[in-house]
């Protein structure tokens, strides 16, 4: 599995929200749950930390590939379950227990399953909180999306061309 290393920061779904640890002041990401104007030093944390909610208030949630070692980013009725917290620091990357979102290895096309798997500071890792509630990936240059915009619960979330629709915006419940 080859990766490209570039500069990062780190994101971690957890339990609770919560925000934490001061850090200097910059741009909050859009749609983070941030106020508008409000700067990433106004926040009393160098991360966000909450739900990932998207299309019809549901959330990201992480669970184990059972045929791999990375967890599936899969879609669910958001229930406050620690699978279900994202952590995203100023500058873009989203973490589940140490492991960061991405396109799944060795894939950079429409419809890539997203996944989390270890942090290698790699461009495929960060992610970008547009104005329009899409998020974008940095290496593929393509959103996070909701598959034909489906209602079904469990379904594998993918990236997609960017588009601005209902099935990707997405915002931090913090």
């Amino acid at each position: 599995m080859r990766r490209i290393a570039v500069p990062f920061v780190t994101l971690l779904l957890a339990g609770a929200v919560t925000l934490v640890a001061p850090v200097a002041a910059a741009a909050a990401p859009p749609h983070s749950g941030v106020p508008s104007g409000a700067a990433a030093g106004d926040l009393p944390g160098p991360y966000i930390q909450g739900p990932l909610v998207g299309y019809l208030d549901k959330c990201v949630t992480a669970r184990i590939h059972s045929l791999a070692y990375w967890y599936n980013a899969l879609y669910y009725p958001c229930s406050g379950a620690a699978d279900q917290v994202v952590k995203q620091a100023v500058g873009g990357t989203l973490e589940y227990k140490g492991l960061c979102m991405m396109p799944e290895p060795e894939r950079w096309r429409r419809e890539t399953p997203v996944v989390f798997d270890d942090c290698l500071g790699g461009s495929n890792e960060q992610w970008e909180f547009r104005d329009d509630g899409t998020i974008r990936n940095a290496w593929t240059n393509l959103c996070l999306d909701v598959p034909r915009a489906s209602s079904q619960d469990g379904i594998r979330l993918i990236l997609w061309d960017c588009v601005g629709g209902v099935n990707q915006r997405w915002r931090i419940a913090v």
